[in-house]
């Protein structure tokens, strides 16, 4: 990527020479029937820029940003709720019928992918119709790689490849506008116009989206959605499951009380049911490995001797009781009871 991109996960505002470069090259008849997508947003200038230009409603803007800062910051300027934050524009469901998509994407490459504005580029040809317009950021040398190159002519027809103002041109940008075409046409030409903006693109009308949401949560609404579900609540709640448990209906008996020191869960006072006094007791339940000396097998080889040892595990119970005379007991591995 760009230096600083890492910083800034690729992104960089349009200036507003841009702005003004891209808007003499559209023209919007109908402006309350004119969409804008702008699948990577940033905090929301330039596409409010442009429908500002272009007298579109805001009401008709779209836009998608996965960076939470700048999201709330486009969400804030952007109030008419067609704003998909911390969101990506690849994990999101946007429909595909608008009339102008504007995308100033991150610049860099990926190792397995090869350059990012290529990804992009597709993804924005795949969500829009026959006589859509394209606006594409991107640098003159990406645009004039093969891959790009190659796949931009099979997508798009009346072309036109203006450089920013040389004030603004730091990376060497360029603004692509052109039609999408009604397919993919492996092997065509690039249809270009010319590289000075006079080439004039009637923008076509459209409908708003059918679908314009996320088809993925990110880890901030996942946690969110965990906080606020009611097991959350039921289970981690001040008033929890453990602070409700109530007492068993029935007193417990030896076959209960074998199967709490069994699992090593009973730890606290007991009132047996045979009327003797009540008393603390608390239990454990560890593996131990013994060696079973009977099963010793041993073979004889052609190096020498084998000799075969079997374990096996037990489960050993410690159960430690405080009597109401102040005696400590303590009973182990099912032998005699020695006090303390």
């Amino acid at each position: 990527m760009r230096e600083a991109a890492k910083e800034k996960m690729g992104f960089f505002p349009l200036p507003e020479e841009a702005i003004g470069l891209i808007v003499q090259m559209l023209r919007v008849r109908d402006v309350g029937e004119t969409t804008i997508l702008d699948p990577c947003a940033g905090e929301g200038s330039a596409i409010l820029s442009l429908a500002r230009e272009l007298r579109v409603p805001v009401d008709n803007l779209y836009a998608i940003e996965v960076d939470s800062d700048r999201s709330r910051t486009l969400s804030a300027k952007l109030k008419t709720g067609n704003v998909l934050a911390e969101a990506s524009f690849f994990g999101s469901d946007v429909g595909e019928d608008y009339s102008i998509i504007y995308c100033n994407p991150p610049f860099g490459t990926d190792h397995e992918h090869g350059r990012i504005e290529t990804s992009w580029m597709i993804k924005c040809a795949e969500i829009q119709k026959a006589n859509g317009t394209m606006v594409f950021i991107c640098p003159e040398a990406t645009f004039n790689t093969p891959k790009f190159f190659n796949r931009f002519a099979e997508r798009y027809r009346m072309v036109s490849v203006v450089p920013f103002p040389a004030s603004s041109r730091k990376h060497g940008e360029v603004v692509v506008v052109a039609f999408r075409k009604d397919g993919i046409y492996p092997g065509t030409r690039m249809d270009f116009t010319d590289k000075r903006a006079t080439t004039i693109y009637p923008v076509r009308q459209s409908c708003r989206p059918s679908c314009f949401e996320k088809k993925f949560l990110n880890d901030k609404e996942i946690s969110e959605l965990v906080r606020n579900s009611p097991l959350n609540k039921t289970l981690f709640s001040s008033d929890s499951f453990s602070a409700r448990l109530k007492r068993p209906p029935l007193p417990l008996h030896t076959g209960h009380m074998a199967m709490l020191l069994a699992c090593g869960q009973l730890d606290g006072i007991v009132r047996p049911s045979s009327g003797d006094d009540p008393h603390v007791i608390r239990g454990t339940a560890v593996k131990v490995e013994n060696e079973k000396k009977e099963e010793r097998e041993e073979l004889s080889t052609e190096q020498g001797t084998v000799t075969t040892q079997k374990f096996v595990e037990r489960i050993e119970i410690v159960v430690r009781m405080a009597c109401s005379n102040g005696q400590i007991l303590t009973l182990k591995g099912g032998g005699d009871a020695t006090s303390n």
